[in-house]
């Protein structure tokens, strides 16, 4: 039926009161269920969820940066993310294996306690900085972008949360910062 806030959903089981049945559904309505994808419990943190973004390009680049938009700005959200990128750069015959680590701090309108590590390669560049829309990004700069193939997954960490399929978006672009 709907969703209805706690107080609310009380009230229909004071003393004397008989609940009606669009009542109870509305009880289960307003809770989110363990089945829920969505739903992470506290004891959850280090989940993963793979594979929330996938990349793929033919293109030749040598100047192009993969921007990847997070879902958090700086003015106003207070979320740690972890994020990893595996994949394939075929031109240079490289491992794309990249993480990103942070705290988007709003106090501060900045990420803290940042961190981003390209393991393997000594040719990929990687980071992160706030967006002139106030949205935190990480990038990832290829030394040619030839049949490039990456995945992104996300860890629950911290006070963030698990990101999922549609919450991140790629721009690419030779700009060093959007």
């Amino acid at each position: 039926m709907a969703k209805r806030t706690i107080p609310k959903l009380k009230d229909y089981f004071q003393a004397g009161k008989r609940p009606t049945e669009d009542q109870f559904e509305d009880v289960f309505d307003s809770f989110i269920h363990l089945d829920n994808p969505d739903y992470i419990k506290t004891e959850d943190w280090g989940s993963t969820r793979e594979g929330i973004l996938k990349f793929f390009t033919y293109e030749h680049s040598a100047t192009n940066i993969f921007h990847i938009k997070l879902p958090y700005r700086a003015d106003t959200d207070h979320a740690m993310f972890y994020l990893k990128a595996t994949g394939y750069n075929y031109s240079q015959g490289d491992i794309i294996d990249v993480t990103w680590v942070g705290y988007c701090y709003k106090p501060d309108g900045n990420v803290i306690n940042h961190k981003s590590h390209v393991a393997i390669s000594a040719i990929i560049t990687a980071g992160q900085y706030v967006g002139s829309d106030s949205h935190v990004y990480i990038w990832l700069k290829l030394p040619n972008t030839y049949f490039s193939t990456f995945k992104i997954d996300s860890m629950h960490v911290g006070n963030g949360r698990l990101l999922k399929q549609g919450d991140l978006e790629i721009i690419v672009s030779d700009l060093n910062q959007l």
